[in-house]
């Protein structure tokens, strides 16, 4: 942690502790902000000065062993974020800390392996009490062409007036990546193009517009219905899970993924969020052309995997409903 509370109070920053040490003025016992558990001074060669509980010690307000990576990205998002803005501040109705808060902005640098339910637990937290989560991800978790994204990468993907978009920050480089235009491809997997910015203070004025800086397009590869088809076929034969439970639940409704209308695999608006999941959900749709949105969407909730919690699943799937209505009209006109 770099804020520790001295025995009057005071908050203090591990820059700030090694020149009170320098100077002979330290305060001996420090402690944590959010556990009020003692807590020590670490001044290495590799991470920047900062404060640590003592062994075999329990907070659950703040992760422990803490990567030179972790601290110095909270050093550089101070820098980025308003002068008000606060390193580690302890909420007590969510006995949590985010890494940086900034009025109802809850910043969180995930640099380190987190559970899956751990991030759940987090970002509803944050969300219930009215906190907004900003996830900014480290080197371990940026995503790269031709990979699958790691189920965090996917989770913390946000809304913006822009679009679909994800950030990361590159500690070395110091600079903060924008990942926008974000889609998906059979062939290719995730889409995506990325703008980096460097970390200064008259960044956070435009930090979340940076969609209306020019940028060229993302080439998109070619779309082919039978060879998607084609893919579709190979992922049941190989039994690929997600694909297995959607064909299940298709299968009992008395539908079949691989002989759908041809329209049901064209691409879609969502077709990043929803992958494979987006030719289900046309299944659904063409089971019943004039069904009302609600009903689709009560079907549609059960047969969706969704970890996006950062993100409005109806929103979503309003525009879903709203292009299959679309697509299925210009189908029955041809």
């Amino acid at each position: 942690m770099l804020i520790a509370k001295e025995q009057g109070g005071c908050l203090i920053s591990g820059s700030e502790y090694r020149e009170a040490l320098s100077r002979n003025e330290a305060g001996q016992r420090l402690v944590c902000p959010g556990c009020g558990e003692a807590v020590i001074f670490k001044n290495g060669r590799e991470k920047i000065p900062h404060f640590a509980h003592q062994i075999n010690q329990e907070c659950r307000s703040l992760s422990e062993g803490e990567t030179a990576e972790h601290l110095a990205g909270k050093e550089l998002l101070l820098r980025l974020l308003p002068a008000e803005a606060c390193l580690e501040a302890y909420l007590p109705e969510l006995a949590q800390r985010p890494d940086l808060l900034w009025r109802r902005l809850a910043v969180e640098f995930q640099c380190s392996g987190i559970t899956a339910r751990r991030f759940q637990e987090r970002t509803h937290n944050y969300l219930v009490q009215g906190y907004d989560p900003w996830w900014i991800l480290g080197r371990r978790f940026l995503p790269g062409r031709g990979l699958r994204w790691s189920q965090l990468t996917k989770a913390v993907v946000r809304a913006s007036p822009q679009g679909l978009e994800l950030w990361g920050l590159d500690t070395k480089q110091e600079r903060l990546l924008y990942y926008h235009d974000l889609d998906w491809h059979y062939r290719e997997g995730a889409l995506f193009a990325v703008t980096e910015c460097f970390v200064g203070a008259s960044l956070f004025a435009g930090l979340f517009h940076p969609g209306s800086r020019c940028h060229k397009p993302v080439p998109k590869p070619r779309w082919e219905i039978a060879e998607y088809r084609l893919q579709l076929q190979r992922s049941l034969a190989s039994r690929t899970k997600g694909m297995i439970r959607l064909q299940g639940a298709c299968y009992q409704l008395g539908g079949n993924l691989l002989a759908l209308p041809d329209w049901c695999y064209l691409p879609g608006r969502q077709q990043f969020l929803l992958e494979q999941q987006l030719v289900g959900l046309r299944f659904l749709f063409s089971r019943n052309p004039q069904v009302d949105f609600m009903k689709w969407y009560r079907q549609a909730e059960e047969l969706l995997e969704w970890p996006f919690l950062l993100l409005d699943q109806q929103k979503v799937l309003a525009d879903v409903f709203a292009e299959c209505r679309e697509l299925w009209q210009e189908a029955s006109q041809c």
